[in-house]
């Protein structure tokens, strides 16, 4: 069984010698351009290069994230990135955009992609359709199970499978949330999300509160270090840290007790109690852990809805409170400089810059003992005391990456034979050897001949180098003289060398021309309005309406519907989560996920709006796989759409089938987490809750979200305002061709109105409807 990676974050330079120092296999790294973490410190260029020779003489992988959507006037810009990246030395990209696959498989072929968890998948399908693609590894999306890895693993065999074991958790799928992109124009596909997730709401059912404000939707911390045995057994390849947001002390802990952890396991020494770990891995950061729903943690328990922040541990409780001096008696060692934080009615976080014990200021209180603190916080007796920051705690991990600790073990081999060059060779454990020979011929040693022990010190002098020497070998004459200043160039010169191979790992890696895929002629098609339904009930006001494709969601109201209505060309919309895989006689059908798109070649299949295609490549590598209509993403605004049909035309001499939403409230979020069965106690799902009743998120300023679950319970966080695009029909029937108008939670009476009004303006009539709470999306908007 191939050892399981452990893979490391780096936000910044410290973070990134820490990983290696504490054990790290591999580590990702974001430059200052298309990555998924835009506000981590992340690496220039000149830094990035000097990171990869690092990582290399010690025998690391480095991957980079270029995992954002690429929009068409930013192409040029990442083939670029992609190029530099390609020849110096980087083992991997780590990406989401199939236009940036596209261009990579076809200009670097040989170029490791590893496709992220942005991608979203989680099924069979997704991993095969990765596989077809040329892509190396997938990195799973969280929500999915061990079994299902297990699965994944069975089918594809020839892929790698990455999973994240701890770190930060996404409440939404992975490349599927549009909730800070839609409030605040920072989308997370662009690296830039605000996080709205862990801010506070209040559940309404039928216009009442069910809560009080509070962090619905903030997750736990991931933790999967007691079940790494399932992990590894489960054939993973890799096994993924989370946070290149985090400290370096952060990055070097939990690096270094996952280290021991799966060498312990391959040891056959797993430690079957991780409770001191656990409380260290506490101490440095935690939101509350949670196995995950990798290891089938019930949906109830990935949340904290009581605090979103890093939580510490307890180290004791207020005793009193008196003239702006609190008494604390400690469970748990305080030391002056620690952070704590007293969980009141409001809670209150500060550094302890000074504390008293019997009237004496001290600077460290144990166990046991009473602490005076001053401070002005508003708390109470008996509050409990956190403690968020532990200072001893930090300044021990900075030790375990302030030298180069992690040395590389070489082989050496010393010939001193007299009348000929001194000769000297090294070799490591990876295949590279190196060997210098000195113009010094060896002579007759009269007084002090060399011997071996004498040789193999010097030749092991490598303490400023990341070598250690393993095993010495000295042939030799019987009298060999040998000034040491000889031996010494000769294992600097060797030193240098090894660190060269070491880090040119890939021979003859130039930039190339761009490789573009050869499309199938296409035919012309007339335009189209076509629209997407959740029930059987929405497709009373659409008939003989005209339309030219009715998508419904759920397949037992798909197949109803397409029994009852013959005439009206009625076509299966996949779920965005979907369970049910495609089976290969599907004539139509909308697909929703990766996962589906493998059927386009013998089935008619169109991809949906909701799988990020944001440039003319990605709309090129659908149509080479047999898409017949594109649905583009709801983060192209119009000038950028505009470019990537004009680029689409010069470069394939024909406009793209695309489809584009102009109606409907969008989804900002879907989540495996059910806030309505959360509040409701409940551990089950499948209580049509949603759907009995209206259910909305509300906001801190008052805005409400509707909420709406699919058929397989995977609940759907819709825009507070609607999309609405009617006054641009006419501009877009130009441009796009087809057209499509989303119907959620309307009424039967509204569904008329609009769609009435549509199919006018979009045969060039006037209307006059008016609708409350629009948005034009990102239609006018470049999103960032």
């Amino acid at each position: 069984m191939k050892k399981i990676e452990l893979l490391a974050p780096a936000g910044s330079k410290e973070a990134f010698i820490a990983a290696v120092q504490n054990g790290a296999d591999a580590i990702y790294v974001g430059g200052q351009q298309f990555g998924a973490r835009a506000y981590a410190s992340n690496f220039d260029r000149e830094t990035m290069v000097s990171m990869f020779q690092y990582a290399h003489i010690h025998g690391v992988n480095v991957y980079v994230t270029v995992n954002t959507v690429v929009f068409e006037d930013e192409f040029e810009e990442v083939k670029d990135y992609l190029t530099f990246l390609y020849t110096n030395q980087c083992d991997g990209v780590i990406v989401q955009d199939l236009g940036v696959i596209s261009y990579l498989r076809n200009t670097y072929p040989d170029f490791k992609i590893i496709g992220s968890t942005q991608m979203n998948i989680h099924n069979v399908q997704g991993a095969k359709l990765l596989k077809e693609l040329g892509i190396n590894r997938v990195v799973v999306a969280r929500e999915t199970s061990l079994q299902e890895l297990i699965a994944i693993n069975k089918e594809v065999p020839d892929i790698e499978l990455e999973v994240f074991g701890h770190g930060a958790l996404c409440i939404a799928y992975s490349g599927q949330c549009l909730m800070s992109s839609y409030i605040g124009k920072r989308s997370g596909n662009r690296g830039r999300c605000a996080q709205s997730c862990r801010l506070n709401y209040r559940l309404m059912k039928d216009g009442n509160y069910l809560n009080e404000e509070a962090p619905l939707l903030s997750t736990k911390d991931l933790l999967t270090l007691e079940n790494l045995d399932k992990i590894i057994e489960a054939n993973a390849s890799s096994l993924k840290i989370e946070g290149r947001m985090k400290s370096s002390e952060y990055v070097a802990l939990v690096i270094r007790t996952y280290r021991k952890a799966i060498d312990a396991y391959y040891e056959r020494k797993r430690n079957p109690n991780y409770k001191k770990e656990i409380y260290d891995l506490k101490r440095v950061f935690n939101r509350e852990f949670t196995k995950g729903y990798l290891l089938n943690e019930n949906f109830s328990d990935v949340v904290n809805i009581y605090r979103n922040n890093h939580q510490g541990v307890e180290i004791g409780r207020v005793v009193d409170v008196k003239n702006n001096v609190l008494k604390i008696r400690l469970s748990e060692d305080l030391n002056q400089f620690d952070g704590i934080r007293i969980i009141s009615k409001e809670d209150v976080g500060f550094t302890v810059n000074k504390m008293m014990i019997k009237g004496l200021l001290v600077n460290k209180a144990k166990k046991g003992e009473v602490v005076f603190i001053e401070s002005k916080a508003k708390v109470r007796a008996n509050d409990i005391v956190m403690k968020t920051l532990d200072i001893k705690q930090m300044e021990e991990l900075q030790k375990t990456y302030d030298k180069d600790y992690r040395k590389v073990k070489i082989n050496a081999k010393l010939i001193a034979l007299e009348g000929k060059p001194l000769e000297l060779y090294y070799n490591d454990f990876d295949g590279h050897m190196v060997y210098e020979k000195s113009t010094y011929i060896v002579e007759s040693a009269i007084n002090a001949p060399l011997n071996k022990l004498r040789a193999e010190e010097q030749v092991g002098k490598l303490g400023n180098t990341s070598y250690v020497l393993n095993k010495f070998s000295f042939i030799s004459s019987d009298n060999p003289m040998v000034p040491m200043k000889f031996i010494n160039e000769l294992r600097v010169k060797c030193i240098e060398k090894l660190d060269t191979l070491r880090i040119n790992r890939y021979k003859d890696r130039i930039a190339k021309e761009e490789v573009l895929l050869k499309l199938p002629k296409q035919k012309k098609t007339n335009d189209s309005l076509s629209v997407l339904i959740n029930n059987e009930e929405q497709i009373i006001p659409l008939l003989n309406k005209n339309i030219s494709t009715i998508y419904v969601k759920n397949r037992a109201v798909f197949n109803k519907l397409k029994n009852e209505y013959k005439d009206e060309n009625i076509v299966f919309a996949q779920n965005r989560i979907e369970k049910n895989l495609l089976k290969e006689n599907e004539q139509n059908v909308l697909v929703c996920e990766n996962g589906g798109l493998s059927f386009a070649k013998n089935n008619s299949v169109i991809s949906d709006v909701y799988l990020n295609i944001t440039n003319s490549r990605a709309v090129a590598l659908l149509l080479s796989l047999g898409i017949k209509k594109v649905g583009i993403s709801l983060e192209c605004d119009y000038e950028r759409l505009e470019l990537l049909i004009n680029n689409f035309a010069s470069n394939y001499y024909c406009l793209p089938p695309l489809e584009m939403l102009i109606y409907g409230y969008n989804d900002l979020m879907i989540t495996k987490y059910c806030p309505i069965s959360k509040m409701n106690g409940s551990k089950n799902k499948f209580c049509n809750e949603c759907h009995n009743h209206n259910y909305y998120l509300e906001d801190r300023i008052k805005v409400l979200f509707p909420l709406l679950g699919d058929s397989y319970c995977t609940m759907h966080i819709l825009n507070s305002r609607r999309l609405n695009l009617i006054e641009h029909v006419s501009k877009l029937k130009t441009l796009v061709h087809h057209l499509r108008l989303d119907f959620t939670i309307e009424t039967n009476y509204e569904i008329e109105q609009i769609i009435d009004s549509f199919l006018a303006a979009f045969q060039g009539l006037d209307t006059d409807l008016k609708l409350d709470n629009v948005t034009y999306g990102h239609f006018k908007t470049k999103v960032l």
